[in-house]
């Protein structure tokens, strides 16, 4: 090998070294915002996401419940009022 074979080799060494502290910074980077590093992680921050959609589901679900039963109030509360006014209309007129 020649003198200009091993520069040669030696800036390509040098490059690669500089590639792989590159990819060791972003390794460590992406390995704090999983773990969270003193903060919420990513990990974390998903299962609460996720917790608040299974509620607000749960909400709808309940609401869809209660609007029923409303619904089912009113009817009844109408039939209620149209009977009375049927018996009104029967006791007035003989």
């Amino acid at each position: 090998m020649t003198e200009q074979d091993l520069k040669s080799l030696t800036v390509k060494i040098d490059l690669m070294a500089d590639t792989l502290e590159d990819l060791d910074g972003r390794i460590a980077r992406l390995d704090d915002a999983i773990r969270g590093n003193g903060r919420t992680g990513v990990i974390t921050r998903l299962a609460v996401l996720d917790r608040r959609v299974d509620s607000s589901e749960a909400f709808i679900n309940e609401f869809r419940s209660i609007r029923r039963w409303v619904l089912l109030g009113i009817a009844a509360m109408l039939g209620t009022l149209m009977w009375s006014v049927i018996e009104w209309y029967v006791a007035s007129n003989p």
